[in-house]
């Protein structure tokens, strides 16, 4: 009876150490946050759980209104017991779920990955919220902190000048948190706030929790409303008035609308620097051109992360490009720039050099993102390294294809690269080393001189010249009206205008047919997101304070 019982205890202790580990550690964290509950409303005051990230419009603006409105008020913060979570919609990615495009193109990462919604900087301001929160753990000192970086990142400033400006503005120790982010201490937080998020079961950010159980109507900023509801007899004179205090939050949420540059079709136009012109970037000069003879010379301004640049690499450029009758007299040249800017020690502040004291001037900012002006300085390196279109365009095709399928830009460089013998190990040196920065730098330079009538990307000259209609990918149209004889079949033929009957050749001076006149349909909406990012959302157009 004895050796049984043993064996059974021996059972039940390593099928609770194994595969029950999961389920009791999910246990343990329920039983966590149903004390801190009991803590709270034994104690009368209502917990409010918020679950957010730190670069959300939605939740920032719920701290900004709502949290402010009830933090403020003396009364009201004394029945209240706030909790933070800056997590969101981040996720853990474990190193076995990371491509080995990804290994090479980063081979020193710390996993598991934290990857978050907005981006490498929404990160880093997650890790400052958590580590503010854990070195001053009384409401009354890291709430306003909080409070003042979601007002300040709904003026559109960054993380960085946003913590640093907030850090003077409330006597905090930006030098202890500084120790904090990125440390063994700041990783834990994070993890550990990852975990509690997970938790809940959150669909969206910000998610609001009221003595425990989930508040819809909190998500939607009507905190004010549920927490006074949620008050036990003795009702503050806050919340007799919550009506006009909803009235104000809801004006200034219809002014910052107001404020705001709904996107257009195609990629819209962000801040734009001083015209200038440069050279440098590999490309046939004008002597060259004259020297080829019968050609037309395509220049094609765009950036790696834009759908509607995706759509053009894929849909039009590419067929016309491997068209053998054009192979010899066309030449293209592109620059991934876009909308990115160029910015100088002078133009940042000092917040941000706080955070990035070795940052190499001048840097880039780019429209959607670290992802996008890493895609970007890729690419102008493939162009530079395999000099001919024919070479260099099915590699940036094909990464514009994974793009659109959700890959990521380490993983479709790396395997475009395979799959086009390309050596990316070159392209890798060319990234990392001052040749690549020369060279972005010398496309940023190229698409500010074409002025402030640029204002979306794709932006397509023939021979020098904008065409609105080869924007919208009716490319081959303006191709077939500069060259002369001998006209290619696609021209002769008529196929850009989805007619496969044999039309006649026109020259230069002639008149294009009719039938050959009309556009291509409409580009649709370019779709929301990040492009080949698998976790980025990104608020386009917005200027960012750094």
């Amino acid at each position: 009876m004895t050796s049984l019982s043993t064996v059974c205890i021996s059972l039940l202790v390593y099928l609770c150490s194994s595969g029950a580990s999961v389920a009791r550690a999910s246990f343990l964290r329920r039983q966590e946050a149903q004390a801190s509950v009991r803590a709270a409303t034994e104690g009368k005051k209502v917990l409010v759980e918020i679950y957010h990230e730190a670069s959300c419009p939605y939740c920032n603006e719920l701290l900004g209104g709502s949290v402010k409105a009830i933090f403020e008020d003396i009364e009201m913060r004394d029945l209240v017991d706030f909790r933070f979570f800056p997590f969101g919609n981040a996720r853990f990615v474990p190193e076995k779920n990371v491509s080995e495009g990804y290994h090479f193109w980063h081979p020193h990462a710390k996993y598991p990955l934290i990857a978050c919604q907005h981006g490498s900087s929404e990160c880093l301001g997650n890790m400052i919220q958590a580590c503010a929160i854990d070195l001053m753990v009384e409401s009354e000192r890291h709430v306003p902190y909080l409070i003042c970086m979601a007002e300040l990142a709904r003026e559109e400033y960054g993380v960085e000048l946003a913590s640093y400006n907030c850090s003077k503005d409330h006597g905090v120790d930006l030098d202890a948190i500084k120790a904090c982010v990125g440390s063994e201490r700041g990783w834990k937080l994070i993890e550990s706030l990852g975990k509690k998020t997970e938790l809940v079961g959150r669909e969206h950010v910000p998610w609001v929790m009221i003595n425990g159980e989930h508040s819809a109507d909190a998500d939607e900023d009507m905190l004010l409303e549920t927490v006074c509801k949620a008050l036990a007899a003795h009702k503050p004179r806050l919340c007799t008035a919550w009506q006009m205090v909803r009235k104000e939050v809801e004006q200034q949420v219809q002014h910052q609308a107001k404020q705001e540059v709904k996107p257009e079709s195609r990629e819209s136009k962000g801040p734009k620097e001083p015209g200038c012109t440069h050279d440098c970037l590999v490309q046939r000069s004008a002597s060259e051109l004259a020297q080829s003879g019968n050609s037309t010379k395509v220049e094609i301004f765009y950036e790696s992360q834009c759908p509607d640049c995706h759509d053009f690499f894929i849909d039009t450029l590419e067929s016309i490009v491997n068209d053998s009758e054009l192979q010899g007299r066309l030449h293209l040249t592109l620059y991934p720039y876009g909308f990115a800017r160029m910015l100088t020690r002078e133009n940042v502040s000092e917040g941000y050099m706080y955070w990035h004291n070795r940052a190499p001037f001048p840097i880039v900012v780019c429209q959607h993102g670290e992802s996008e002006c890493f895609g970007n300085m890729i690419q102008v390196c493939a162009v530079d390294q395999l000099q001919v279109a024919e070479r260099y365009l099915p590699y940036i095709a094909c990464m514009a294809n994974l793009a659109i399928q959700g890959g990521g830009v380490e993983f479709a460089s790396f395997q475009c690269a395979e799959e086009h013998n390309v050596d990316i190990a070159h392209i890798k040196r060319c990234v990392e080393g001052t040749k690549g920065r020369s060279l972005i730098q010398a496309a940023g330079k190229l698409t500010a001189g074409l002025g402030p009538d640029m204002d979306h990307v794709p932006w397509v000259l023939i021979d020098g010249k904008h065409d609105e209609g080869a924007d919208e990918g009716n490319l081959l149209r303006p191709i077939c009206e500069s060259l002369g004889d001998p006209i290619p079949t696609q021209c002769a033929f008529g196929s850009y205008a989805g007619s496969t009957e044999p039309l006649e050749p026109w020259g230069h001076e002639s008149e294009i047919p009719a039938a050959l006149a009309s556009d291509s349909d409409e580009a649709g909406s370019a779709p929301e997101g990040c492009g080949g990012d698998h976790h980025c959302l990104v608020e386009r157009g917005q200027t960012i304070r750094l």
